[in-house]
């Protein structure tokens, strides 16, 4: 059975199904009529706020004219004290350690010549006399050399003498011969002698021609022991290490008792006359900075502070002596040598090696540039300007010089032309600038738009 049969047998009235799709399809079309017209008379009669036009933003700004100045240049750097001479100290001669300087200690002050280590000199001394003995035996050969010849000298002289005799003997013999008043004997006898005598004058020429052999050889002998001699003393002298300049020792490698040899390291030392602060910078600083040209030329001057709580009260005065000859691979820096006298006679602290400082080197004096606070730099070559009619201008131009502080310009601006010094967060080109005591810039009210409910509303504030 179904439902409307089960429903029309318990008594209750049933309409057919058309007529309750019916009923519903009017119900639902009512309902929407009603809304639509509700929503109809609440949007003519809703309130009307008065429109504003957006008017003109305008931001208050501080500004500056500019104008042509003169800027002496200073380059800020840092850099590393190191020594102009680093010195491993070592001995030339081999020998025991006897005596120390009681400064020669890490930190310890040796003046220019001071004995540092003395070693043990018996067997130098030994040396040196055995030289000395030779040197005068030699001298004493030399004076019998000299003494020889002038004795052969005399002995050729009679010699030639006796020759003279002979042959005039020997001449009168043949005189006589003739009248057969000499025997042959005789006469041979004399012509005998006369050639004895001549073999005797040939062996003293012969010895005086040695002479200027001998003096030369024993004049070679003299030279070699002369030199002994001198290495000798040269050796004993050696014994004594003495340091070449003022220095501060770093360590020492040697006790008494030591036996050193040329190769070992007995301290370490710098000298303390002058010492080097290595400067790293930008390879375009380098065109405004003086180097030396030159024996004549000097280099631009230069202040050093140490880092720290001294960087006020404290300073050295340097010059810059060189340039290094590469750039760095990391960071493409160049190195600058500046040289600082007498490092250690400051009043406050010393300047020590190792120290990392703040350098101000001394550049040259432009003329005729715009000095720009870097806060007014904006975009790296960007500036601000407030134009004659009070508008912003974004202007691009290129520096010739910055630091931390301030950037120049020689090209780009004029003078009289207002600089914007204060930060404009939301900018836009050409934009309105008022100046602090100006009165701000008002928009002009629009007038609301014409609506057909807009009276019986409520006005909107």
């Amino acid at each position: 059975m179904s439902d409307d049969a089960a429903m029309a047998s318990k008594g209750h009235v049933v309409y057919p199904r058309w007529f309750v799709w019916f009923l519903r399809f009017i119900l639902t079309v009512s309902i929407a009529g009603a809304g639509f017209k509700t929503y109809h008379w609440l949007v003519e009669n809703a309130p009307v706020r008065e429109r504003r036009p957006t008017g003109e933003r305008s931001v208050v700004v501080e500004v500056t004219p500019l104008r042509h100045e003169s800027k002496k240049i200073t380059i800020r750097v840092t850099g590393t004290v190191i020594p102009v001479h680093d010195l491993s100290l070592k001995s030339r001669v081999n020998g025991e350690v006897v005596a120390i300087h009681p400064e020669l200690e890490p930190g310890g002050r040796l003046t220019s010549g001071a004995v540092t280590v003395r070693l043990d000199t018996a067997d130098y001394t030994l040396d040196l006399l055995k030289a000395q003995a030779a040197l005068q035996d030699v001298k004493e050969q030399i004076k019998e050399n000299a003494i020889r010849e002038a004795n052969l000298q005399e002995s050729l002289k009679l010699s030639e003498k006796s020759v003279e005799l002979a042959d005039a003997e020997l001449r009168r013999l043949s005189a006589l011969r003739l009248s057969q008043t000499v025997s042959a004997s005789a006469y041979d006898a004399q012509e005998r002698a006369v050639l004895t005598l001549r073999s005797q004058a040939q062996t003293v020429r012969s010895a005086l021609r040695l002479i200027p052999t001998e003096r030369t050889v024993l004049q070679a002998q003299l030279d070699q022991v002369q030199a002994q001699v001198g290495r000798a003393k040269l050796d004993l002298e050696r014994t004594e290490i003495v340091s070449p300049f003022d220095a501060a020792v770093l360590f020492r490698s040697v006790s008494l008792g030591t036996l050193v040899t040329p190769q070992t390291e007995l301290a370490r030392l710098v000298d303390i006359e002058a010492f080097w602060v290595e400067t790293p910078l930008r390879a375009d600083q380098l065109d405004w900075i003086a180097l030396p040209n030159g024996d004549s030329g000097v280099g631009a001057s230069a202040i050093i502070r140490p880092s720290g709580v001294h960087a006020e009260d404290t300073r050295w005065t340097g010059t810059v002596v060189r340039r290094q000859v590469r750039i760095e691979e990391q960071g493409r820096l160049a190195r600058l040598l500046i040289r600082v006298e007498r490092p250690f006679d400051s009043e406050k602290i010393p300047l020590l090696l190792g120290s990392f400082v703040l350098v101000e080197i001394d550049g040259p004096l432009l003329e005729d540039v715009f000095i720009i606070p870097r806060t007014a730099i904006h975009n790296g070559q960007e500036v601000w300007l407030r134009t004659a009619d009070g508008r912003l201008e974004i202007r691009t131009v290129e520096s010739i010089w910055s630091d931390e502080e301030v950037v120049l310009f020689q090209e780009g601006l004029k003078e009289g032309e207002q600089l914007v010094l204060t930060d404009i967060a939301s900018l836009v080109p050409g934009m309105k600038l008022d100046l602090p005591g100006d009165e701000p810039s008002q928009p002009e009210r629009v007038n609301p738009a014409k609506n057909p409910g807009s009276g019986k509303g409520r006005q909107g504030q």
